[in-house]
């Protein structure tokens, strides 16, 4: 599902249907082209060629005309002779313009500094390849290269495991079985550890991204299993707390009292005080939303002594905001990640971290 947001000067189409001259193929049709492509994640993985629509001379999609097929490698060739033009995405539709960044493609773009790596963070594992949140997610992560994961875990309050999970819902209220296990009624919070066990993923669950033939078998793993997978592969892990009373166990019985353990304060939409609420309450690190993550901001956190993360939303999440919010980048494809990278984050919590690593 990786798609190029980059516009082309076309005078014909792969496919042999003509456009109007001059014409223009651009990103004012960018969710057109999304659309385009497979949204399913049986078949959904980073595509060769990019789908553009027919615009007529107004620039507005043409619905009836088969997409334009073209190459990623043409559309690098382009690039280069400075075939792409970039005035055709409004702020409004721009991730770029939203975090204050000049485009990556634009010709007046920096250069991104080779030297500088961002550290990537699996967003509840390698969750394109294998069953979210699960011990085979993670390895998987570790072994593309990714530097650490982000994973989800509840207290079961029945017994007191603490498990890796994720689940339907809000922040609010998270924790549902809906559209991910095949007993869809009910909360994780509800069930004791061997219950747990006996819960089976459905194959057909949207929420997950991977490959039904990934998801048959799989369970929901304890924290402890995962950390000691952390231990045996070397990567990092950030856990994210759901449900009540989490944060105590977590704290009594994952962290050791000599170790200092970095801490996040995570915003979806930060107010304007955002630094001082998270200097108040003892955080060594800032995570932001991806679009949220503007450079102003990222400059107030470094300035402020703390590091900076900015973390995507699940795989359909970012599906609708590829289609819907912003137009000037594909979904959590190369230049989605230099976009955001050139706001100076140092961190990024990914859906792909095949794509940085």
């Amino acid at each position: 599902m990786s798609a190029n947001s980059r516009v082309l000067n076309l005078t014909a189409t792969s496919t042999g249907i003509p456009l109007t001259s001059p014409n223009t193929i651009g990103m004012s049709g960018i969710a057109a082209f999304v659309n385009a492509l497979p949204f399913h994640r049986k078949t959904i993985k980073r595509e060769s060629n990019i789908h553009l629509p027919m615009l007529d001379s107004s620039n507005n999609v043409v619905p009836s005309a088969a997409p334009t097929v073209v190459s990623v490698d043409d559309c690098d060739s382009l690039i280069s002779s400075n075939s792409l033009r970039f005035d055709l995405v409004s702020a409004e539709y721009s991730l770029a313009s939203k975090l204050n960044v000049i485009h990556p493609y634009h010709p007046s773009a920096p250069r991104l500094n080779s030297d500088r790596r961002v550290e990537v963070i699996a967003h509840r594992g390698a969750l394109y390849d294998e069953p979210e949140n699960t011990l085979q997610a993670f390895r998987k992560a570790a072994e593309l290269g990714a530097d650490a994961v982000e994973l989800d875990v509840f207290l079961l309050p029945k017994c007191g495991t603490l498990i890796v999970f994720h689940g339907y819902g809000s922040d609010e209220n998270p924790g549902w079985l809906k559209g991910y296990c095949t007993q869809s009624e009910g909360n994780i919070l509800d069930l004791d550890y061997e219950q747990v066990q006996n819960l089976t993923f459905d194959n057909d669950g949207e929420e997950f991204a991977c490959g039904a033939d990934r998801i048959e078998g799989s369970k929901i793993p304890k924290l402890e299993d995962v950390l000691n997978l952390a231990k045996q592969m070397n990567f990092k892990v950030t856990i994210e707390l759901k449900g009540p009373g989490t944060e105590i166990v977590v704290d009594r019985e994952t962290m050791r009292p000599t170790h200092r353990y970095k801490t996040g304060c995570l915003f979806v939409e930060p107010p304007p005080n955002f630094v001082s609420i998270a200097t108040c309450v003892g955080a060594s690190e800032v995570h932001l939303k991806y679009d949220s993550c503007t450079k102003d901001r990222i400059e107030m956190i470094h300035a402020a002594g703390m590091d900076s993360m900015a973390w995507f939303r699940g795989h359909i999440g970012m599906y609708e905001d590829v289609t819907e919010r912003y137009k000037d980048v594909g979904n959590e494809d190369e230049l989605m990640y230099k976009t955001v990278i050139a706001t100076g984050v140092r961190k990024l919590c990914v859906n792909r971290p095949d794509m940085l690593v």
